[in-house]
């Protein structure tokens, strides 16, 4: 076991409730009315984000692939590492990668499944985190106009992401009469 790994994960846990706890302090009252059930029913889901990186199956090649100061990235290291990530994939629902079904079809070879809002919320949380952790306000965008291409979603689940992601910018970049960001405490928001 690694203390520098079993740090990393209750920092990222607590950066996600962070993120969790920013978009519902932060995001417009219209918003939150219209999806204000489904942000309050999602607290126990986001407190419980990658649990399963606790278990052995997940935990060792993830600490041997970030965290192992012995051996470089072998080839069993990596291997072990992506076996690792495609099992934390299909266990946890936040990522898209979870809603994307390979077929056996020669015709339509990968078919995106509609993600429900609720693991958008937390896919959002997650790349949040990056940002709150980097202090780099504009990460998660920046992130997503990287990889936003290869990010396969359903048409519906895309929508609501970026309508999400676009009403954090709003509030982000928000900025008063003298041309001051109105959010650049943003971070002390979510302490």
């Amino acid at each position: 076991m690694s203390l520098d790994y079993d740090k990393y994960l209750r920092e990222h846990k607590a950066n996600v409730m962070k993120a969790y706890n920013w978009l519902c302090e932060n995001l417009s009252p219209s918003i939150m009315k219209k999806y204000q059930f489904m942000m309050e029913t999602i607290r126990p889901q986001i407190e419980a984000h990658d649990a399963s990186k606790s278990d052995p199956v997940e935990y060792y090649p993830y600490d041997d692939y970030f965290y192992n100061r012995r051996s470089s990235r072998t080839y069993s290291v990596v291997e072990e590492f992506n076996a690792a990530f495609l099992i934390h994939m299909h266990k946890n629902q936040h990522h898209w990668q979870h809603w994307v079904l390979i077929t056996d079809s020669a015709g339509e070879s990968k078919k995106a499944i509609f993600m429900p809002f609720k693991y958008v919320i937390e896919m959002i949380c997650d790349w949040f985190s990056f940002s709150l952790k980097s202090g780099i306000i504009d990460q998660i965008f920046d992130f997503y106009l990287e990889n936003g291409s290869h990010i396969f979603l359903h048409q519906s689940s895309k929508k609501f992401l970026e309508f999400i992601l676009n009403e954090m910018e709003k509030v982000i970049h928000e900025k008063d009469e003298k041309g001051n960001y109105t959010c650049s405490l943003w971070y002390d928001s979510v302490k």
